[in-house]
């Protein structure tokens, strides 16, 4: 494993601590069809809201939320909906790390990410793939059902000086024009779709021959690990969720793939050991699936007993937390 630490306050190579854009963010509200509006006080963010109406391209409409046993993914999240993390924004800002650049390396080796390139990042959250890209020379759009998420994945933007444009709008029906991109990637966000409906629109926007990256960047729950050990304890404060374990997209994405035209080019994996201190590592638990969607007084009895375990189990300054990057390449029909 290779290591990696980060703390409050430190800038690293995967996401920068942008406290300075968070103090000093102009204000914001909806306005009117749903575009995010900022204060004068800085330029409006180019941040677009794409209303689909239902059914224009095989999803379902913006703003329209299935019931969840209508759902075809792969793994289920009970009472945790897409859109719920913007909540959580700040924390996702300060602690919550994105994907390595190694990630960005194994991509561009198969054919994502070159210079030149049109990429859209489905679920991204705030942007941790789509900054990445657009600093390597791509043209990059980010695509999220939160605005919150994108205001803050505009600030991360404008503090790393790249150019991304952010578009408000869900991954089954985006809105957006049909062969406009040569790669899609969906980080750590392709359990949150409808994945038959999302794949039929991802073929929709990719040129022919274009690729898809499916990718996650996940703690590993070893025995005797923080991860682990952390895990454990969230089951037992939110027995609803089950995202726990080491994922495996495989069994159902591949033969989605297969149904669907597409042609898998590769997977791969590597490990990494990441380090966190103790107030990093809380605060973004807080800010995960797990956590999120709890009440405050449930979130803050969750952070109590966390410290507790973390001060018996695993003291110091240094939370060592074994985490996998894992990735399934695939090209569209008509390559």
């Amino acid at each position: 494993m290779s290591g990696w630490a980060a703390t409050p306050g430190a800038r690293n190579p995967l996401t920068c601590v942008y406290q300075l854009w968070l103090a000093n963010r102009p204000g914001s509200h909806q306005g009117p069809g749903n575009a995010l509006v900022s204060s004068s006080t800085l330029p409006r963010p180019r941040i677009e809201s794409v209303r689909a109406s239902a059914g224009a391209t095989g999803g379902a409409g913006f703003g329209v939320r299935r019931p969840l046993d209508q759902h075809s993914r792969g793994l289920m999240v009970p009472g945790v909906p897409g859109d719920s993390f913007g909540a959580a924004a700040d924390d996702y800002v300060r602690y919550r790390k994105g994907f390595p650049p190694e990630t960005l390396d194994r991509l561009a080796e198969h054919g994502i990410g070159t210079p030149g390139q049109r990429i859209l990042d489905l679920g991204c959250g705030t942007g941790t793939i789509a900054r990445q890209l657009a600093a390597r020379g791509c043209t990059a759009v980010g695509l999220d059902v939160d605005h919150r998420m994108l205001q803050a994945a505009q600030g991360m933007a404008e503090a790393d000086g790249v150019e991304v444009d952010w578009v408000e709008a869900p991954a089954e029906s985006t809105g957006l024009e049909a062969g406009t991109f040569d790669a899609v990637v969906a980080g750590q966000s392709w359990h949150w779709f409808d994945q038959e409906d999302a794949m039929a629109e991802v073929g929709r926007l990719l040129v022919a021959g274009g690729r898809l990256a499916v990718c996650g960047f996940d703690w590993l729950p070893l025995p005797d690990t923080v991860p682990g050990a952390t895990e454990a304890l969230i089951e037992v404060h939110n027995p609803a969720w089950d995202l726990g374990g080491i994922r495996n997209y495989e069994p159902t994405l591949r033969p989605l793939l297969d149904r669907t035209g597409f042609t898998v080019q590769v997977t791969f994996r590597f490990d990494m050991d990441v380090i966190y201190d103790q107030l990093a590592w809380r605060r973004r638990i807080a800010a995960s699936a797990g956590i999120v969607n709890l009440s405050p007084d449930e979130a803050e009895a969750f952070d109590r007993d966390l410290v507790q375990m973390l001060d018996e189990r695993f003291p110091g300054d240094e939370v060592h937390t074994p985490h996998r990057v894992w990735g399934i390449v695939a090209t569209s029909p008509g390559a």
